[in-house]
Parts: structure tokens; sequence; C-alpha cells
């Protein structure tokens, strides 16, 4: 029997180990852990914004716009970014880009803390923020090859959305204390000074030799093979599509929050910490199965459909209950099905996609994923307003949970 355990014991070890190989490249190592202070911050100033503007205009199609202007840029610049990314020192492009995002960070916190702020300073610098993230986001999820090569690229992916995650879970609840304690102003402020972690672990990193320049083709032939592939690729245009559904009805939920909060449960900015700490505590819960228990090729392909039906079905049963409690748990489920459908589709579409279009097919990724979600964050705004926030959610929910389940049988 002990010899059993010991057995047992080890396996358990190295399986272990082997969940965090990507922690074994030096360079990835160090933006994991500049990433894992920064991104506590990003959330903060996240929930911290929102609770702001709704306490500014008390309008939930306000809350919906802010947050277009936030992530439409991302949908707009999708392929023209793409192109530049592939162009460029990634390395470079990454620095440059968080340098800007802490200028806004700075920013944001002397408007506030000076008591200048206005819902319309909001909106532009959400644009400008946007703006940013067209490039910074599809730059580092292209870049993750060049820090761990393409053997340990799933790991990679599956440690960078947990480390994302795990600031989702807390960011909010931070948010929600410094909320009702010091008011928003703090909170921008702690995301700017969360930023001299990430610049600190990018500058520290090691710089292979720069290599001369590659013959190219036109910016627009680039992009012309950039979406040439997708269309030709039967499981990632399927792929895009699931989550661009997905991305226009279920993800713009967290958007809504403050109105539950607020409106619905009468719960304040620590009940709006606590919606959001429990989403994001589902969604460390499914970023580390996928650290812990990665899915084999076969499998890969239907989980994003699978985890969106769930989804759509646990946004529908949160916006449908009346007790405070246990809307927040059934946040958990639909932390888990959002992280698990935007990660395994993230790995499904870079283990299909060749290195040199790379960065032209994740800004489409970003482009549909996190661009699209604006469209339906200023639908669903207009619509709270008009019809109430839960009847809003539930219908979302249920266009999500039917499209997926009709892609999961179509899938077999």
């Amino acid at each position: 029997m002990d010899w059993a355990n010991t057995m047992a014991h080890d396996r358990l070890r190295a399986h272990l180990a082997g969940s965090a190989r990507a922690l074994t490249h030096r360079n990835f190592r160090l933006f994991f852990l500049g990433q894992a202070v920064s991104l506590i911050g990003s959330w903060t100033q996240m929930v911290a914004q929102g609770w702001l503007v709704y306490h500014l205009t008390g309008q939930g199609s306000w809350l919906g716009l802010v947050g277009f202007a936030q992530q439409a840029p991302i949908f707009v610049l999708g392929l023209v970014s793409g192109t530049l990314i592939d162009r460029v020192d990634k390395h470079r492009l990454v620095f440059i880009n968080q340098c800007g995002l802490m200028a806004c960070a700075v920013v944001l916190a002397v408007l506030t803390l000076s008591n200048w702020v206005q819902p319309e300073y909001i909106l532009v610098l959400a644009l400008v923020i946007g703006t940013i993230n067209a490039f910074d986001i599809p730059g580092r999820q292209s870049w993750m090859i060049d820090l761990v090569g393409r053997e340990d690229l799933p790991n990679a992916i599956a440690l960078n959305s947990t480390t994302f995650n795990l600031a989702r879970m807390v960011g909010p609840a931070l948010a929600g204390a410094l909320l009702s304690l010091v008011g928003p102003g703090w909170c921008f402020a702690l995301n700017a000074l969360t930023f001299v972690a990430v610049l600190a672990s990018l500058a520290a990193m090691d710089r292979p030799p720069r290599q001369p320049p590659r013959p190219r083709a036109s910016p627009l032939a680039d992009m012309r093979r950039g979406f040439g592939f997708i269309m030709g690729e039967p499981t990632v245009r399927q792929t895009l599509a699931l989550l661009g559904l997905a991305a226009i009805t279920v993800m713009p939920a967290p958007v809504l929050m403050p109105m539950f909060a607020e409106a619905i449960h009468r719960a304040g900015p620590v009940g709006l910490g606590m919606l959001m700490s429990c989403l994001g505590a589902g969604a460390l819960l499914g970023a580390l199965r996928m650290v812990v228990l990665p899915s084999p090729p076969e499998r890969l392909r239907r989980i994003p459909a699978e985890a969106a039906a769930v989804l759509g079905v646990s946004i529908m049963l949160f916006a449908a209950v009346p007790q405070f409690w246990l809307a927040a748990v059934l946040l958990v489920p639909a932390g888990f099905a959002m992280v698990t459908t935007g990660a395994s589709a993230n790995t499904l579409v870079q283990s299909l996609v060749p290195d040199e279009l790379r960065g032209r097919v994740m800004a489409v990724y970003a482009s549909i994923f996190v661009g699209l979600t604006p469209f339906g964050a200023a639908l669903g705004g207009w619509l709270s307003d008009r019809f109430g926030a839960p009847a809003t959610v539930i219908t979302a929910g249920a266009i999500c949970a039917i499209y997926a389940l009709w892609r999961r049988i179509r899938s077999r």
C-alpha cells in the first residue's frame, strides 16, 4: 500500500510539474509575474470605472456606451493591427502599449481625485484605452510563441488565462473595498502603480539578436492572406463565429453588473465587488482546469460550443433569481464557462495557424471575441433601460445557449 501511495504521489508531482512547464522559460516567467500584479490593478480600475459612470449618470446606457468605447477600436482595427504586429518587434510594441495604458490610468486618477471627472472625460479615456488594446491584446497573444516555443504554447495560454482570472477574482473584491473606503480615484491610482511591475519585467527580459528585415508583401496583400486563411479553415471559421455570437450576447453581461448590484439587489459597491469576484472565481477555476487537465486535440474541438452553452444557461439563471446570494453563486459556473469558451478557442485557433500569420489571425480573434463585446454592451445597456436588466440578460443567454447547442450537435 505504501508503495502504491508513493507511486501515485510521484505521478501527481510529475503531472503538476508538467502543468507549469511554460514557467521554465525565463522570459515567460518574468512576463507571467509582471502580468499577475498589473492585471489586479486593471480589474480594480474596470470595476471602479463602471461604478463611477453609473454613480455620475444613473443610466445603464452610459455603462454600455463606455464599454463600447473601450472595446470597439479592437473590432475596428483588427486586421490593420494584426498586419502591423506581424511586421514589428513584439517586445517593443508591448512595452509601448503598457506605457500608454499606465498614462491613461494616471490621467483618470488625477481627474477623479481632483473632482474634475465627468462622464464625457471617462468616455474619451475609454476610447484611448481601447485603441491601445487593439494593438496590445493580439500583440501579447501572438508573442506567446516567442516566449515559450510551439510545444509549450498551450500551457502558456492556460497559465496566462489563470493569471488573468485570478486577477479577475481579486481585483473586483479589492475595488469594492476601496470604493467603500476611499472612492474610485484611488482605484485608478493603484492601477497606475501596478504597471511598474509589468514594465520592470519587460525591461529585465533577455532579448534575442536583432534579425535582418525580410522582404514583405504589401500591407493589403498581408491582410488578404490572413483573412483568406480564416475563411479557408473550417474549424477556425466556425470557432470564431461561435465566439462572435457569445461576444454580442453573454460576454457583455459584466458591464451591467452595477445595475444588478445597485438597482436590482440593493447591495452597493461591496455587493458589486462580490458579484464580480464570484464571476472571477469561476473563471479562475476554469483556467486552472485547463492548466492541470489540458484537453486532448480531438476533444478540444468540441469544448468551445459546450462551454458557451453552459455560459448561456448560467447567465439566464443568474438574471432570473431574486436572491442576491444565489445570483452570486450562479456567477461561478458562468465564469468557469466564460473562460473555458475563450481559452479553449484561443488554444484551438493557435494550434492551427501558421507562425507567419499568427499576428493577423490573433488580431481577428481579438477583434471578434473582445471587439464585438462593446456592440453587445451598447445594445444591452439600451435594452436594459427599456426592458430591465434581468429580461435583457435572460434573452441574451437563451440565444447563446441555443446556438451553441446547435453548433455542438453539428460537430458530431
